[in-house]
C-alpha cells in the first residue's frame, strides 16, 4: 500500500526553523563572514573572505525561496552594470585588467545580493550576535598580545603589532548594538558590561585615530539628538531615567580611566597625534601639505581622485582601485567615498549616496543600536575604506537586504 506523502506541520516548521541549532548555525556563519583576511597583492593588504557572497546559495539549498526586490533596486543595478560595460568598452587602454574589473564589479554588486533573499528575525538576531562575539573576540586576543609582548615598553612600535585600521569600524557597531541591547537577566547584564569594556579595549588597541573619532563623532550627534528631541518635547524628560543615564556617565569615565592606565601607550599615540596641533618632535600634527603625511597623501590622493573623474564623469575606473594610476599598481583612497567616485564615477556616487541614506532612514526607524553604529561606520568611511572591506562588504550588504524586507515583517530588538 502506498503511504501518502506527510507535509510539515506550521508548528513542526517553526520547530525546526527557530531551533538552538539554527541559531548556533546563523551565528557561526556570519562569525566566518565577519572575519576579517586579507591577501598581499604588489605590497598591499586586499580583503579575501567574501564567503559571503555564497549565503544566497546556501539559503536555496536549504530549501529557502528566493525573491524579487523593488524595481529601484533593480535600476540601481542596471545602472551599476551600465558602467561596468561602458568602461570595459571605452577604456581599451586597461584591456589586460579586464580580470580584476569583473571581479571588482562583482564583489561591488554583492551589495544587493541579499535582497534576492528573506532576511527574517532569527537571522537579525544571529548577525548582530556575530558582530559582538567577533568583536569581542579580536579584541580579547589583541589585549592579550599586548599585555603578554609587553608592548606597553615598545611605544608606538605597538602600532604595527596589535593596530589596525581595517576592522575599527566593526568594533564601533559592536559597541552601538551594546549600548542598544537592555537585557533583564542580571547575568546578562554583567556580560553586556564585561563586553562593552573588552570591545572599547580592542578599539583603543586599534591604534587608530579614525576609531577614536568615529566613537566621539558618533556619540556626540547621539547627544545632540537626545538634546533636539527634548528640546522639541520636554515632557520627554519626565520619562528619563537619570539614574541610568548617571551609571552610565560613570561608567565610561571609569572605562577611559582603567583603559588609560593599563594602555597609556595607546593612549599617549592619540594625545600626541589627535588631541594636539604639534607633535613632540615639534612637527605640526596635521599637515595637509606634505604628500609624504598622513592627511597630506589623503589630501594629494583626493586631488588625484576628482581630475580622474573629470575626465572620467560617467564610468569613473570602471571598478578599478585608485592603485591603477600609479606604475607599481600599489595605492589606496582612504576614504570610502571618493573610492567608490572613482571607481563609479558621479552618478554611481550619487546613487550610491542616496541607498546609504535610505539605509539610514530605515535603521533610523527600526534599528537604533545599528543606526548609530552606521553612523559611526560612515564617519570612520571618511579615513579610511570601510564597505569596501569584506568585513564591511558583509555588513552593507545584510543591511540591504534587511531594508528591502523591511516591508514584510517587524524589527526585532537584540
Amino acid at each position: 500500500m502506498k503511504v501518502p506523502k506527510q507535509e510539515c506541520t506550521p508548528e513542526f516548521r517553526e520547530l525546526v526553523v527557530n531551533s538552538p541549532f539554527n541559531k548556533m548555525f546563523l551565528v557561526a556563519l556570519f562569525s566566518l563572514f565577519i572575519c576579517s583576511y586579507s591577501i598581499a597583492i604588489n605590497g598591499d593588504g586586499v580583503s579575501a573572505n567574501y564567503l559571503y557572497i555564497l549565503f544566497p546559495v546556501i539559503i536555496v539549498l536549504g530549501g529557502g525561496k528566493l525573491r524579487w526586490p523593488s524595481q529601484n533596486w533593480l535600476y540601481a543595478m542596471i545602472l551599476y552594470t551600465l558602467i561596468f560595460f561602458l568602461s570595459s568598452a571605452i577604456q581599451l587602454q586597461h584591456i589586460e585588467l579586464l580580470d580584476r574589473r569583473l571581479i571588482s564589479f562583482i564583489i561591488f554588486m554583492s551589495i544587493f545580493l541579499y535582497m534576492f533573499i528573506k532576511i527574517d528575525l532569527q537571522m537579525i538576531v544571529s548577525f548582530k550576535l556575530s558582530v559582538v562575539f567577533v568583536s569581542a573576540y579580536y579584541s580579547l586576543n589583541q589585549v592579550i598580545n599586548y599585555i603578554l609582548l609587553d608592548l606597553a615598553s615598545a611605544g608606538f612600535q605597538g602600532k604595527d603589532i596589535v593596530g589596525s585600521q581595517r576592522y575599527g569600524f566593526v568594533y564601533i557597531l559592536a559597541i552601538w548594538l551594546l549600548l542598544h541591547y537592555f537585557p533583564q537577566k542580571k547575568l546578562l547584564i554583567t556580560l553586556k558590561f564585561i563586553c562593552l569594556t573588552i570591545v572599547s579595549s580592542g578599539l583603543v588597541l586599534t591604534f587608530s585615530r579614525s576609531g577614536i573619532v568615529a566613537i566621539i563623532g558618533s556619540a556626540g550627534f547621539y547627544i545632540l539628538y537626545k538634546i533636539a528631541i527634548w528640546l522639541k518635547r520636554p515632557a520627554l524628560l519626565k520619562n528619563v531615567r537619570w539614574l541610568t543615564v548617571l551609571f552610565y556617565v560613570l561608567f565610561f569615565i571609569a572605562i577611559v580611566q582603567l583603559l588609560r592606565t593599563h594602555f597609556h601607550t595607546a593612549f599617549d599615540l592619540y594625545s600626541e597625534t589627535l588631541f594636539s596641533l604639534h607633535r613632540s618632535n615639534g612637527d605640526e600634527t596635521f599637515n595637509l601639505g606634505d604628500p609624504e603625511a598622513s592627511e597630506g597623501y589623503r589630501v594629494a590622493m583626493l586631488e588625484r581622485i576628482i581630475d580622474f573623474v573629470a575626465s572620467n564623469p560617467f564610468t569613473g575606473s570602471g571598478y578599478l582601485g585608485v592603485w591603477m594610476l600609479f606604475d607599481d599598481a600599489s595605492g589606496s583612497a582612504h576614504n570610502q567615498y571618493t573610492d567608490v567616485l572613482f571607481r563609479t564615477g558621479i552618478l554611481g556616487f550619487l546613487v550610491y549616496a542616496l541607498l546609504l541614506i535610505k539605509l539610514l532612514k530605515f535603521l533610523h526607524l527600526k534599528e537604533p543600536g545599528l543606526f548609530w553604529g552606521v553612523i559611526g561606520i560612515l564617519i570612520y568611511g571618511l579615513f579610511h575604506e570601510t564597505f569596501k572591506e569584506s568585513q564591511g562588504g558583509f555588513i552593507l550588504t545584510f543591511l540591504m537586504g534587511m531594508m528591502a524586507c523591511s516591508n514584510t515583517r517587524n524589527s526585532v530588538k537584540a
